[in-house]
This record gives C-alpha cells, sequence and structure tokens, in this order.
C-alpha cells in the first residue's frame, strides 16, 4: 500500500501484475488527503492486469477526479482478470485506452468507468463492469464525457442497479456488437452529442426504458432491446432497421416516440 500512488508507470514501461499473493491487495491513497490512486499509467505506460484485487483506502477524502486506476495520455490498461473496487471511482481513462477481457470493475459511490477526452477508449470482450450505489440519479457503471466505448464480446457484462451507461453533453460514441447492458435504464442519453450504434448483443431496462434517448443519433441494425415502459424511448433521432423489442408494463410500448426523428423498418 502507498500514503499516494502504489505504481506510477511511465512511457515505455510496462507493468504486469499477475497477483496480490496470499489474499493481498494494492491500495492507493493510504493516508485520508492523499491521491486514491493504486495505479496510474501516462504518456506511453502499459499496465497489465491478469489477477489479483486493486482497491482504496475507505477513509480517504481526496478528491474523486481520478480512479484507484488512472489511464493517462498515450497509456495502455490491459485487464485479464483480477478485481478493481472503490467506493469512489474505480477506472478513469483521460486520452489512453483500457482493453478489457476479464475480471470485475467496481465501485459503490461514484463511476465504474469514466472516459474524457476525444481519443481516449474502452474495448470490451469480456468481464463485468458495475455500480452497485444508490445514487440512481447522478452515477452509473460506465459515463461517457468522451472517447468511445465498444463491447464486442458475449460475456461482456455491464451492470447497475440505476442506469447502467450515461453520456455526457459531449462528442463520444458507444458502439454494442455483442454483450450484455443491464440497469434500470440500459442506455441514458440526455444530450444530441453522443453517437449510439447497436448491432447485437443485449440492453435490458429493469424499470423503464432499454434506451432513453434524449437527443442523440441512434442507429440499431440488430440486438435485442426490453424495457418496462417502452423498450426505446426517443425524443432524437433513432434509425432502426433490425432488432428485437419488447416491453414488460401493462401500458407499454416497444418503441416510444416523443417529438423525436424515428426511422422503423425491418425491426420486431
Amino acid at each position: 500500500q502507498s500514503n499516494h500512488r502504489a505504481f506510477l508507470v511511465w512511457k515505455s514501461c510496462t507493468l504486469s501484475i499477475v497477483d496480490t499473493v496470499g489474499g493481498g491487495k494494492l491500495v492507493g491513497g493510504n493516508t485520508a488527503t492523499e491521491s486514491t490512486q493504486a495505479l496510474m499509467s501516462s504518456t506511453g505506460g502499459v499496465i497489465n492486469l491478469y489477477s489479483g484485487t486493486i482497491t482504496r483506502n475507505p477513509d480517504n477524502k481526496a478528491s474523486t477526479s481520478g480512479g484507484v486506476v488512472f489511464v493517462g495520455a498515450d497509456s495502455t490498461f490491459n485487464m485479464y482478470g483480477g478485481k478493481i473496487y472503490s467506493t469512489k471511482k474505480a477506472v478513469t481513462v483521460a486520452m489512453g485506452k483500457i482493453n478489457m477481457s476479464g475480471g470485475i470493475i467496481e465501485s459503490s459511490a461514484n463511476y465504474a468507468v469514466e472516459l474524457s477526452g476525444s481519443n481516449s477508449a474502452f474495448n470490451m470482450t469480456g468481464g463485468k463492469v458495475a455500480y452497485t450505489g444508490t445514487r440512481y440519479d447522478t452515477y452509473s457503471a460506465v459515463y461517457l464525457h468522451g472517447g468511445t466505448f465498444t463491447m464486442n464480446g458475449a460475456d461482456a457484462y455491464v451492470y447497475s442497479q440505476y442506469s447502467a451507461v450515461k453520456f455526457g453533453n459531449v462528442r463520444c460514441k458507444f458502439d454494442l456488437i455483442d454483450g450484455k447492458v443491464k440497469g434500470s435504464v440500459g442506455l441514458s442519453i440526455d444530450y444530441n452529442k453522443p453517437t449510439v450504434t447497436i448491432s447485437g448483443g443485449e440492453i435490458i431496462g429493469t424499470s423503464s426504458y432499454g434506451i432513453n434517448n434524449k437527443g442523440a443519433a441512434v442507429t440499431i441494425t440488430d440486438g435485442t432491446v426490453k424495457g418496462v415502459t417502452a423498450a426505446v424511448y426517443n425524443s432524437g433521432t433513432a434509425t432502426i432497421t433490425g432488432g428485437r423489442f419488447s416491453a414488460s408494463g401493462s401500458t407499454s410500448s416497444g418503441i416510444l416516440n416523443a417529438a423525436g426523428s424515428l426511422s422503423v423498418s425491418g425491426a420486431n
């Protein structure tokens, strides 16, 4: 553990974590006021996580601007297994890249994964990202405030008790090719700058909408979207040429258009 960062991986350096043996863990921000980061990579650094636990001091009162793992400019975080857990942000990507094929990223009181900056990327082919907190109006499992989030794996799973994926008022992109997104609302889109493409996988809204689109350009060519009030609520621009849509509520609608631009052909 460290009072500040446990590891800073810089430039062309690579850090590989195979295990934290005997139930050990990497802990960042061990004092009450220092940085919460356990791992930070920047300017070309590479971190590989195969197994083990990365977390933070639960008593730390420092700013939540950076996660337990901070992936900075031009750096890469490859996650094959293990667990990252935080009572604040778990992983922050600021102009870097995550490749996730296994493991768990979880936050109980902030975003589990936050992307910011136009060049940030999150490529998810497996594993689980989860928000398990109670702030339904604020946080989500994944928050896109820039960059591109791509899900393309049957074992890729994003879960939240509330919104699973939320979008900021910036240009950002979400591509669902395969995998599952599940929350009270699957995708919560409040602005017109994001771009969303669904070509496979499954989106589930457990208490309202699978997709709540209030302004963005959403294209759906395949996949499954389920909701309660509606599978898709649209007041933005939605183009649907395929896919399966269902809503379980007694007065529900598969696709509910509310003053948006909607084109539908070939959907079930």
